[in-house]
């Protein structure tokens, strides 16, 4: 019965839908009181200025050192979940809480029922790390391949608020007064990599390879 009524249902509700709705007098933000997700109005598409140095030496034949140094610098890059409610702060939310029931259902109630989470891209960071590689090249069936980098990639620190891009939250330690205030290494910072890799001709054209990997641990985000 279910299934022959649906179409009459899907019908009457599409008659209660106008596409060319441009009514805004009453948002869902206006009837729930809290949001997420929300854009600040000066959103806008991080950049950044990369830099290298380098140089390369053949210090025997088909045996090569390499270093080069790198620098990035990024600008407005991603701090989601930000309240600018301040729903949880000390003073109190900026925009006051309902008192009563009629208050929190009612949409032209001028007050709050939680935190209302804005995404921006206020944030910056800074990369500057050294690679060093020596590499000997395929020379009497053998290959080999050591790079170790030595690096330093720090910035603002999210507020650790689950967003839709990340329901379990970034990073923890924020202040929501001063939004750059936690700059420091980022989740994906690694001091130390180190790679080994290798390969020997063996007979009945076979080859014997070999690759290490190793990093430092990251950084510890207590909270």
């Amino acid at each position: 019965d279910v299934v022959a009524i649906l179409p009459s249902i899907r019908a009457d509700l599409l008659q209660t839908l106008n596409p060319g709705n441009r009514d805004f007098t009453i948002r869902n933000l206006d009837s729930t009181k809290e949001g997420q997700n929300l854009y600040d109005p000066d959103y806008a598409t991080p950049s950044a200025v990369h830099a290298s140095l380098g140089f390369q030496r053949e210090l025997a034949p088909r045996l090569v050192l390499g270093a080069d140094v790198v620098w990035k610098d990024f600008h407005q890059t991603f701090i989601n979940g930000i309240d600018y409610n301040r729903w949880n702060g000390p003073r109190g939310p900026v925009i006051r809480r309902c008192s009563t029931v009629a208050e929190r259902n009612d949409p032209q109630a001028m007050c709050s029922n939680g935190p209302i989470y804005f995404d921006t891209t206020s944030g910056r960071a800074r990369y500057v790390g050294l690679l060093v590689r020596l590499e000997k090249r395929l020379s009497r069936g053998t290959q080999f391949l050591a790079s170790y980098a030595l690096g330093s990639f720090v910035g603002t620190n999210g507020t650790g608020t689950g967003t839709t891009e990340a329901p379990a939250g970034r990073w923890f330690g924020f202040n929501n007064d001063n939004w750059l205030e936690n700059y420091g290494p980022l989740p994906t910072d690694q001091r130390h990599i180190l790679n080994l890799s290798g390969f020997v001709e063996l007979p009945w054209q076979l080859q014997l390879a070999v690759g290490i990997f190793a990093s430092s641990a990251p950084p510890v985000a207590p909270y």
